[in-house]
C-alpha cells in the first residue's frame, strides 16, 4: 500500500496522483499483493452536510455522520473496498476485513508515509472504515434495503473536525490497484471530485435557502391511533408477568407519500438545525435509498483507548414553561417504572463491559438529558480498552441494548419479531465510523426514516416493562415521530 500525505493542496495534481498510482502499481507487479493508495490533505473550510447535498446521487453509495454540536462532521461517497455481511458471525467477520484494511494502512505509513512529527496533526486519525450494521443478524426479507451490514472504505471523504487550533477540513481518497488496474481511468475516478470540490462554492446550493420547500401543504402527523401496537403491547405485558422476558422494545413504523420527491441532505439540515445535540446520519445505498435520522443515543465512542457510552431510557415530553418543564423532569427522576427501565439498559451496558475487562465506571445517579420536545433519563458510562479487545468486540457485546431491543435480549428479539409487522433494517442498529488507531464511534439508529423518491417511512419505539400502560408508550411513540414529522415539513 502507498500513501501521500501533504498540508497544501497544491502538492498533489494529476500527473503526481498518476506516478503515485504507477508506482502502486509496479510494487503489485513485484509482491503480487493488491495496492491501496490513500490521498489526505487539508482543504478550505466546508460544511460537510453542503458537500453531501451537492456531491450524493441516487445511484452512488454515500455516507454522513455529525456528531453532536457539530463537533465533527463526515461526508463520503462511492466505495474502494466493501464488505457487505450477515448472520451471527457478522462481528467477526467485519473484524478480520477491519484488521486486513487497518493492517494496509499502518503498513503503508511506515513504508511510506511522512514521519509522524512531520504530518498535520489533523492526517493522524482521519475515520477509514464507515459502518452501518442493521438490528437484526439476518434480514427478514432477503430483498430489504440494508438487510445485511455494511462495511466500507469510501472512494473519498470530506471530514471537518474541531481541534485546539480550530476547525479542520480535509479530503481523502482511496484507491485500490493492481496488475489489471487502467491508470488513466482511476486517475480520472479520482481526480474529478478533488478539482470539483477545490472549485465548488457552497453558496450556489445553500441548503439553507432550500429550507422552505416543504414548508406549505399544511400536512399534519395523524394522532396516534394504532390498535395493532396496543394489542402487541398488551401481549407483551402478559409475556413479562410469565416472565418470558422482563422489558421488550416495540416499535411502530409510520409510511408517507409527499407530494414531490423528499431532499436527504435537506432532512439532514432540518434534523440538526432543530436537534443540534443528536448525532445526525445518513447511509444511501445504491438503489435510491436513504436511511437517516437525528439519534440521541451513543452506542459506544473509542478514543485512543477510553471507551464511553450511556444508558438512555425512561422519557417523559417537555414542559411549555420552565416550571412545567422542572415538574415533568423531576416527575421522570423520581418515577419507578421509568427508573426500573432506565437501570436495566445500566446494569447490561456496565455487565458487557466489565466481560471485557473495561473496568466500567457508571454515574451514581441518571441525570436527565433534555431534547426538543421529549427528555431522557441518562447514565453516563466510561471505561477503558483493553490492549486484545478490538473496537468492534465492544459493539458486538452491546448492540442491541436494552434501550433499542429489551431483555433478556434473545427473548425479546423473538417477540419483536412475532409484534412487529415490518422490517427494522437500521431503525436501531449500529452506525459509525473505525480507523487505523483503534478509535471508533457509533450512534443507535433511532428517531429515524427510510427515504425513497417522495416516499417515507419514519419510526420510533418504547419499551415496555412491568407497569407500563400501552396508551402512555404509544403516545411517547408519537412524540419521537413528531421529532422527524418536523424534518419532513
Amino acid at each position: 500500500m502507498l500513501s501521500a500525505l501533504g498540508q497544501q493542496t497544491d502538492l498533489l495534481s494529476p500527473t503526481r496522483l498518476y506516478c503515485i498510482l504507477e508506482a502502486a502499481r509496479d510494487e503489485f507487479l513485484r509482491s503480487f499483493r493488491s495496492q491501496i493508495v490513500r490521498l489526505t490533505f487539508e482543504i478550505p473550510a466546508l460544511d460537510p452536510l453542503e458537500v453531501f447535498a451537492e456531491f450524493s446521487q441516487a445511484d452512488c453509495l454515500s455516507f454522513y455522520f455529525e456528531k453532536p454540536d457539530r463537533r465533527s462532521a463526515i461526508a463520503a461517497f462511492d466505495r474502494t473496498v466493501a464488505l457487505a455481511v450477515a448472520g451471527s458471525d457478522r462481528f467477526t467477520k467485519t473484524k478480520a476485513f477491519a484488521r486486513k484494511i487497518h493492517g494496509l494502512l499502518r503498513a503503508s505509513e511506515r513504508a511510506y508515509g511522512m514521519a509522524e512529527g512531520d504530518r498535520p496533526a489533523s492526517t493522524r486519525s482521519i475515520p477509514s472504515l464507515l459502518c452501518a450494521f442493521p438490528f437484526l443478524d439476518e434480514p427478514r426479507d432477503l430483498g430489504s434495503p440494508f438487510g445485511e451490514a455494511l462495511i466500507f472504505l469510501p472512494r473519498w471523504q470530506v471530514v471537518r473536525r474541531t481541534t485546539a487550533q480550530g476547525p479542520i477540513t480535509t479530503f481523502t481518497a482511496n484507491a485500490w490497484v493492481d496488475g489489471c488496474t487502467d491508470l488513466d481511468q482511476l486517475c480520472g475516478e479520482l481526480w474529478q471530485p478533488l478539482d470539483r470540490l477545490l472549485q465548488w462554492r457552497s453558496s450556489s446550493t445553500s441548503l439553507t435557502a432550500r429550507t422552505a420547500r416543504y414548508q406549505s401543504g399544511g400536512w399534519e402527523l395523524a394522532a396516534p391511533d394504532d390498535p395493532a401496537f396496543l394489542a402487541a403491547a398488551r401481549s407483551a405485558l402478559k409475556d413479562i408477568a410469565d416472565r418470558q422476558f422482563c422489558k421488550v422494545v416495540l416499535a411502530r413504523a409510520i409510511d408517507w407519500q409527499a407530494p414531490e420527491p423528499l431532499d436527504p441532505a435537506l432532512l439532514l439540515h432540518n434534523l440538526r438545525h432543530r436537534h443540534p445535540g443528536c448525532y445526525t446520519f445518513a447511509v444511501g445505498n445504491d438503489r435510491g435509498q436513504t436511511f437517516l435520522g437525528a439519534s440521541p443515543e451513543c452506542l459506544v465512542a473509542i478514543d485512543h483507548g477510553r471507551i464511553a457510552t450511556e444508558a438512555l431510557a425512561g422519557s417523559a415530553p417537555r414542559g411549555t414553561t420552565p416550571e412545567l418543564d422542572r415538574a415533568w423532569g423531576d416527575r421522570l427522576l423520581n418515577n419507578p417504572k421509568e427508573l426500573h427501565e432506565h437501570r436495566l439498559v445500566a446494569d447490561f451496558i456496565a455487565d458487557r463491559l466489565a466481560q471485557l475487562g473495561a473496568h466500567p465506571k457508571v454515574a451514581v445517579k441518571p441525570g436527565l438529558r433534555k431534547l426538543s420536545n421529549i427528555q431522557h433519563l441518562q447514565t453516563p458510562i466510561c471505561g477503558r480498552l483493553p490492549r486484545n479487545v478490538d473496537p468492534l468486540d465492544v459493539v458486538a457485546a452491546l448492540h442491541p441494548t436494552p434501550a433499542v431491543a429489551g431483555l433478556s435480549r434473545s427473548a425479546a428479539i423473538a417477540a419483536i419479531d412475532r409484534y412487529e409487522p415490518f422490517e427494522r433494517s437500521l431503525y436501531t442498529g449500529a452506525i459509525g465510523w473505525l480507523d487505523p488507531m483503534g478509535n471508533a464511534e457509533f450512534a443507535v439508529g433511532i428517531r429515524s426514516a427510510l427515504i425513497q423518491g417522495d416516499r417515507a417511512r419514519l419510526f420510533a419505539g418504547a419499551g415496555i416493562v412491568a407497569g407500563s400502560d400501552p396508551e402512555r408508550e404509544l403516545a411517547e411513540i408519537q412524540l419521537k415521530l413528531q421529532a422527524l414529522w418536523a424534518a419532513l415539513i
